[in-house]
C-alpha cells in the first residue's frame, strides 16, 4: 500500500532536474568505480621496482583491494539500511580519492595495502548504494535507466561515452512527456 503511494507520487513528479542530476552523479560514481578497477593492475610493476618486491608480494595490493570490495559491499548495504543512502553515498565517494592520495604519497608497502583495503571498501560500497539511491528516487517507468549506468564503462570502451551522452540527451527530453 505504501509502495503504491510512493510510486504514484514519483510518477506525478516525473523525471525532472533532481533525477537528471542524480543520474549524472551516480554515473560519475560508476565511472570512478570502473577506473579504480584498473589501477591495482597498472601499479604492480612500479611497485615491484620501487620496493624491490617479488611478484606475489606486489600482487597483495590487488588482493587487499578485492578484499576491501567484498567487505565494502556488505558493510555499506547494512549501514545504508540503518542510517540512510545519502550519507553512505557520500562516504563511499570520499573514501577512494582520500586513500588514493595517501597511497600515492606512502613510502611503505604495508601502508599501500591498508590504503587499498580502504579504497576497495569505498568502491565496493559505491555501486550498491548508487543503484539503490537512484532506483528509490525515480518512478518505476524510468528505472530501466539504471541499465544505462551499468553499460557506461568509460575506462574500457570509449564507445560507451557516446551511449552515455546520447542517453543523457534522450533522458533530458523525457521531462516534457510526463
Amino acid at each position: 500500500m505504501a509502495q503504491d503511494f510512493t510510486d504514484q507520487t514519483l510518477e506525478q513528479i516525473g523525471f525532472g532536474y533532481y533525477q537528471i542530476c542524480l543520474f549524472i552523479t551516480c554515473g560519475l560514481g560508476y565511472m570512478a568505480d570502473s577506473m579504480w578497477f584498473s589501477i591495482p593492475a597498472s601499479i604492480l610493476i612500479p611497485l615491484r621496482t620501487e620496493f624491490n618486491l617479488s611478484p606475489s608480494a606486489a600482487s597483495s595490493v590487488t588482493s587487499c583491494f578485492v578484499s576491501g570490495m567484498v567487505f565494502g559491499s556488505i558493510f555499506f548495504g547494512l549501514v545504508a539500511d540503518k542510517y540512510g543512502r545519502v550519507p553512505c553515498f557520500y562516504l563511499s565517494c570520499i573514501l577512494p580519492p582520500v586513500f588514493g592520495i595517501i597511497s600515492a604519497t606512502s613510502n611503505s608497502i604495508v601502508l599501500i595495502c591498508i590504503c587499498f583495503v580502504m579504497i576497495g571498501i569505498g568502491v565496493g560500497g559505491n555501486v550498491p548504494v548508487d543503484s539503490s539511491l537512484f532506483l528509490e528516487s525515480i518512478a518505476s517507468k524510468f528505472q530501466y535507466l539504471l541499465a544505462l549506468l551499468t553499460v557506461s564503462d568509460f575506462v574500457h570502451n570509449n564507445k560507451d561515452i557516446l551511449v552515455f551522452c546520447g542517453g543523457f540527451w534522450y533522458m533530458a527530453g523525457l521531462d516534457d512527456h510526463t
